[in-house]
């Protein structure tokens, strides 16, 4: 009869959990924002205010994303087209304001959190 090692068990136990608090750390941390293109050097960034979304571009200024406030990005820009000039939130009309060579386009928040498809955190 074999006696068995419960300090090897609760050693391997132990060394299981660590991995997959690990692995649930990094799939938090992961910066969706990168995934779609932006570069904190050229990007321009609107935050509407501290509880709503914020909104950024691509490093190329060719797209807008919206950044919910958990963190999420939605993964189809809510603006594409010609390179984008300015940026800014307007909070008491809820709107996004897009400013390009072409003009200004406004931009509403409230239609876009209903739309947005959303990307997946992936442990």
């Amino acid at each position: 009869m074999e006696n068995p090692n419960y300090s090897a068990l609760a050693g391997y136990t132990l060394l299981g959990l660590l991995a997959g608090v690990m692995i649930l750390a990094v799939a938090r941390g992961n910066d969706q924002k990168r995934l779609v293109g932006y570069d904190e050097a050229r990007s321009l960034v609107a935050v509407c205010s501290p509880t709503k979304a914020a909104v950024f571009t691509n490093g190329e200024r060719q797209a807008v994303f919206l950044e919910k406030t958990d963190g999420r990005v939605a993964a189809q820009p809510v603006f594409r087209g010609a390179t984008v000039v300015d940026l800014d939130c307007d909070p008491y009309k809820g709107e996004i304001v897009v400013t390009t060579a072409r003009g200004r386009e406004h931009i509403a928040i409230a239609s876009l959190r209903a739309e947005s498809r959303e990307l997946a955190l992936t442990p």
